[in-house]
């Protein structure tokens, strides 16, 4: 029994000794001082600066000929020493916004001035700004009596008048029909007639209050500052027609005609303000060489008429109730017309030389 209390004394002794040398070393190991510099304080590792320029840099691929919008370039640091560092680096975005690539600009990448273009499209006409927004401006030819007898103005109002001479043809080949005298199969060449078709002649009203934005040949010197009002139920209330600028030298009047003749058969050039589909209907009428006449409408009015009936021989018959005349073995050429104009001829000074 003793024994066994000795041995169990003994044992714990070696582990309390055992558990001190344990503490012991550790702290040792702790304080165990490490190397020191010969210079007493750890050396830092040198940094090295980059040099840097904030130029424009492409944010996304640019095609070649595109015009570049501002949200494709912005303004970025690039080092300086960089392969890709543009020769002609740009510094400002509003020297690349609106401009035209002439090459592909790759994202992410630098752009050099040289890759970027200039277009210039002109300041644009100033009779552009009496444009209404979707309204266009056509010129017509027309004559002395076309234009109101010259007394149509710029501002003015106008309504289109074209007439036609309309002929029977040919569905399948196009050609004018012959007037084919009476006895069928059996007509010799003889039979038939030899004169012209008669045209069936038929005028209408087409466009209507056109405002008139020039007479005649425009003038560099000419600028819209007339006002003029805009048809009633369209946004655009009001237009600018354009007139010689104070100030600036006036156009050279056109060489007047030596009668009266003349004065009836001079062209004049008169430019309207009408919708792109009016503007189809004219361009038909003058290129299909239908007679174009303008009448004037009053200033104050701006309504749109109900659509006029064509005019045809037939509508002059039975609207007036003209009496159709009996077939005579005479008839009548009357042109005194031409007689008023034979005479003005006649009496004319001759042209000064």
């Amino acid at each position: 029994m003793r024994r066994r209390r000795t041995f169990l004394i003994l044992f714990i002794v070696l582990i309390l000794i055992l558990i001190v040398g344990v503490v012991f070393l550790t702290k040792v190991r702790k304080t165990k001082p490490g190397p020191v510099p010969s210079s007493g304080t750890p050396a830092a590792e040198p940094t090295q600066e980059v040099e840097t320029e904030r130029i424009v840099v492409a944010v996304q691929t640019i095609p070649r000929g595109m015009r570049i919008p501002p949200d494709a370039v912005e303004l970025r640091d690039w080092p300086v020493d960089a392969k890709d560092f543009p020769k002609e680096p740009i510094y400002d975005l509003n020297d690349v916004v609106g401009k035209v690539a002439r090459v592909e600009l790759p994202r992410t990448k630098p752009v050099n001035a040289s890759q970027v273009k200039e277009v210039y499209t002109g300041e644009g006409s100033e009779f552009s700004l009496a444009i209404p927004k979707g309204k266009v401006a056509i010129a017509l030819p027309v004559t002395v009596l076309g234009a109101v007898a010259n007394a149509v103005r710029p501002g003015d109002r106008v309504d289109v008048l074209i007439s036609m001479l309309i002929v029977e043809v040919d569905q399948d080949t196009q050609i004018k029909l012959p007037v084919i005298l009476t006895g069928g199969e059996d007509c010799m060449a003889g039979c038939q007639a030899t004169g012209d078709q008669i045209p069936r002649l038929v005028t209408q009203y087409t466009v209507q209050n056109a405002v008139v934005l020039s007479v005649g040949v425009w003038q560099s010197t000419e600028k819209p500052d007339v006002e003029a009002q805009q048809p009633a139920g369209t946004e655009e209330k009001k237009t600018k027609v354009p007139v010689v600028a104070e100030g600036e030298p006036t156009p050279v009047p056109e060489q007047q005609p030596t009668n009266v003749v003349q004065s009836l058969q001079q062209l004049t050039v008169v430019t309207l303000v009408v919708g792109p589909q009016e503007a189809l209907v004219l361009k038909w009428a003058w290129e299909s060489g239908a007679s174009i006449d303008l009448v004037m409408r009053s200033a104050i009015d701006n309504d749109i008429y109900a659509q006029p009936e064509a005019v045809t021989l037939n509508y002059m018959i039975e609207r007036y109730q003209i009496s159709l005349p009996p077939k005579l073995p005479h008839i009548a050429e009357n042109k005194f017309e031409y007689r008023l104009f034979k005479q003005a001829q006649e009496t004319a000074p001759p042209p000064a030389e």
